[in-house]
């Protein structure tokens, strides 16, 4: 079984994921993993995916980390106020 590392796109969400290449005739599988990932999940009831609820981090910036961000995370601010 082959095993890579590649870009997966589901319901317009960008993620990455491991993906294993099956036997001829196997059927495609989805795992939990790379629906979690794009912010999605099964819905049992419905039999359908979708949307997880998810939490924009941009308004937390005045929240201090006790451990230091490295440095290729940090963001610099212009006096405009535009991140650069």
């Amino acid at each position: 079984m082959d095993v890579t590392v590649g870009e997966l796109e589901i319901m317009g969400a960008l993620s990455g994921g491991v993906i294993m290449f099956g036997d001829e005739g196997e059927e495609p599988l989805l795992g939990v993993t790379a629906l979690e990932s794009a912010g999605t999940a099964v819905d049992p009831q419905n039999q359908r995916i979708k949307r997880l609820l998810t939490v924009r981090l941009r308004g937390l910036r005045h929240i201090q980390s006790p451990l230091p961000l490295p440095r290729e995370c940090q963001t610099q601010h212009r006096r405009d106020g535009v991140e650069s």
